[in-house]
C-alpha cells in the first residue's frame, strides 16, 4: 500500500542525485585536453599534483603550471585553445560551453599565456581572464596574456 510517507520518500530519493548534481559535476567536468607537453608540467587538481601526460584530460577547477623551459598546450571543446609558456600557472575556474552559450573564466597566477579563442557564431561568448596585473596583445584572432 503506497502510503504519502513512501511517496515522499520516493520524491526525496528522485531529487537527491539533481540537488548534488550541479556542484559535483563542475568539479568533474572535461574542458578539453593536453596536446603538447615539453618539459616540467604539472596539473594541481583537488590538491593533488600531477604530471601528465599527452592527451591528458583537463578538468574544471584544474591549475596549470609550467616549469623552467616547459611549454603546455590545451585545446578547449569549444576549439580555443591556450600555450602556457615556461613559468606560467593557469587555473580553469569556469568553462561552459552548449548550444546557448559560451562562457570561461581563467585566472592566470604567474607568465605568459597565449590563446586563440575561436569564434562562435549566433551565441553568447564572453571569455576572461584574470591577472594581477597583464599586458595584452592581439594578434588576429589570437591573445598573448603576460602576468608578472
Amino acid at each position: 500500500m503506497i502510503t504519502s510517507k513512501n511517496i515522499l520518500i520516493l520524491i526525496i530519493l528522485y531529487f537527491i542525485p539533481v540537488i548534488f548534481q550541479g556542484s559535483f559535476a563542475q568539479d568533474v567536468m572535461p574542458v578539453g585536453k593536453m596536446t603538447e607537453i615539453f618539459g616540467d608540467v604539472k596539473i594541481t587538481r583537488k590538491g593533488e599534483k600531477i604530471t601528465p601526460q599527452k592527451s591528458a584530460i583537463i578538468y574544471l577547477k584544474d591549475k596549470i603550471e609550467t616549469g623552467t623551459d616547459s611549454l603546455s598546450k590545451i585545446v578547449f571543446i569549444d576549439g580555443s585553445s591556450f600555450e602556457i609558456a615556461s613559468e606560467s600557472n593557469l587555473e580553469i575556474n569556469e568553462f561552459i560551453y552548449n548550444p546557448q552559450e559560451r562562457k570561461g573564466l581563467f585566472k592566470v597566477l604567474q607568465g605568459k599565456i597565449k590563446s586563440e579563442i575561436k569564434k562562435i557564431e549566433d551565441r553568447d561568448s564572453n571569455v576572461e581572464f584574470q591577472t594581477r596585473n597583464a599586458v595584452a596583445g592581439v594578434i588576429r584572432n589570437s591573445f598573448i596574456y603576460q602576468c608578472r
